[in-house]
């Protein structure tokens, strides 16, 4: 089964403290859930050890999740913390960690629903190329249930609040001629490329088509993806590639970095639909509302994909 991924940052943790919690995250977390070390800057959830916080400032996390890690007989200074956090999720160290994990997989779970979208839509590109005005992802059981719907007319995803992102992955698309929003009401909305976004920036694979290897990349007018949620390094290619286009090779010269690590941040940035190959998309010649992050129409395959629109 596909792996979905939270990624996490330690704060004010010890090497051995920090052990114990990646063991915890490893063996004790749900089945389709994997974790990984990130650095601060692009944080799901930051684990804060309580004895710590007196030295460090604990930060605004936003929409991410903060759990106070609990070492084993904790003393007053521990419950004046928490009772100060009430929004914190607690982990005792000392104790069975699966219900504090279980507790943050259900504060994230917009962003494991969004990941299990993108991950159906990238495994099952040739099935969504038909063209169909909508797409319904039933689960896999005797009574199946909708999950989620896309609708193609608005590049939207809809997601059931009940939908559990593991039953999303074995889940099948099953298309239909136009989106019937009696069947979707209260489900949450997202749009495609922010789903593919969320999959693909956590997923080894690489969605960045061959083409940008070698031709001019243009940053593009209209991005698909809000820029919150672009890492500094998508900022600082984006911010180069506005000044003036580059190839992968002028930009791994203007960065020091290194050709695997600038075709990732393309890949996201393209997956954005924040840059092209193709000079008339990125002057903002085209006709319509932006499908970036959506679709590809392009001489390359003549076909509607969950892909972005470029060239």
């Amino acid at each position: 089964m596909a792996q979905l991924v939270l990624n996490a940052f330690a704060l004010g943790l010890d090497e051995s403290t920090q052990t114990q919690l990646t063991e915890a995250l490893r063996w004790r977390g749900p089945g389709c859930l994997d974790w990984r070390w990130v650095g601060f800057d692009r944080f799901d959830v930051l684990f804060c050890h309580v004895e710590a916080h007196a030295q460090v400032r604990l930060p605004n996390v936003g929409r991410q999740v903060l759990v106070l890690v609990v070492p084993p007989a904790s003393g007053g200074q521990v419950l004046d913390a928490i009772q100060a956090l009430p929004s914190a999720v607690v982990l005792s160290l000392g104790s069975d960690p699966s219900a504090a994990l279980a507790e943050v997989s259900r504060r994230m779970a917009s962003l494991l629903q969004q990941q299990a979208v993108g991950w159906s839509l990238a495994s099952s590109r040739s099935q969504l190329e038909a063209g169909a005005g909508a797409y319904h992802l039933m689960s896999v059981e005797e009574r199946p249930r909708l999950l989620g719907v896309v609708d193609m007319g608005r590049f939207m995803a809809l997601i059931a609040p009940e939908a559990e992102p593991a039953q999303m992955l074995s889940a099948q698309w099953i298309s239909k001629p136009a989106a019937d929003s009696r069947l979707s009401l209260g489900f949450a909305g997202a749009t495609l490329a922010s789903c593919m976004w969320q999959f693909a920036t956590r997923s080894p694979n690489n969605f960045l088509p061959s083409r940008y290897q070698s031709r001019l990349i243009f940053a593009k007018r209209a991005m698909a993806v809000e820029p919150s949620l672009f890492w500094p390094e998508h900022v600082e290619v984006l911010d180069l590639l506005k000044d003036e286009p580059r190839t992968l090779g002028q930009l791994g010269l203007d960065t020091g970095w290194t050709p695997q690590r600038l075709t990732k941040i393309l890949e996201g940035l393209y997956l954005a639909g924040a840059v092209t190959t193709q000079v008339k998309v990125a002057l903002g010649r085209q006709s319509g509302p932006s499908t970036a992050g959506v679709r590809s129409s392009g001489p390359h395959d003549g076909q509607t994909t969950a892909f972005p629109e470029d060239d």
